[in-house]
C-alpha cells in the first residue's frame, strides 16, 4: 500500500496562531456555512472567517493532492468528527462535526477521528 501523508492546519492557515484561546461553535457547521451562526473564543471574539478561510485553503490543497482519506485531530473545533464542545466553554460534548471535518467529508473524503486511527488501520483491507 502506498501511503503520503499530508499534514494540514486549518486553524493555523485561518491566523488563529498555536497556541490559541479557546474555541467553541455556537450553531452546527452547515449552518456556520449558511451565515447563520459564528466560532467564538474563549474571550468573545467571533473568529468565524478564520476557521472558514483556513479551513478552504487546507481543502483546496488536499483536493489538488487527490487526498482520499482525513485523519483529523479530535477535540478540535476544526477537525472534531461527530462530536464536538457545545459553546459553553464547559468540557460539554454534543452531536456535530467542527468546521474542517464537515468540508472534507462534504467534499467526499473518508474522515476518521486521531482517536479511531488504531481501529481504521486493524480493519483496512490491503
Amino acid at each position: 500500500m502506498d501511503v503520503k501523508f499530508i499534514p494540514v492546519f486549518p486553524q493555523e492557515e485561518g491566523e488563529l496562531g498555536i497556541p490559541r484561546t479557546s474555541l467553541e461553535l455556537t450553531i452546527i457547521v452547515k449552518d456556520i456555512f449558511a451565515g447563520k451562526g459564528t466560532i467564538i473564543n474563549k474571550n468573545g471574539n467571533n473568529v468565524t472567517q478564520n476557521f472558514l478561510d483556513g479551513s478552504e485553503k487546507e481543502i483546496s490543497k488536499l483536493k489538488r493532492l487527490n487526498a482520499q482519506i482525513a485523519v483529523l485531530k479530535s477535540r478540535s473545533p476544526s477537525c472534531w468528527y461527530r462530536q464536538v464542545y457545545d459553546a459553553t466553554f464547559t468540557g460539554k460534548l454534543c452531536k456535530g462535526n467542527g468546521i474542517f471535518s464537515q468540508m472534507c467529508e462534504d467534499e467526499g473524503l473518508k474522515v476518521i477521528s486521531s482517536d479511531h486511527i488504531d481501529s481504521f488501520i486493524k480493519n483496512m483491507t490491503i
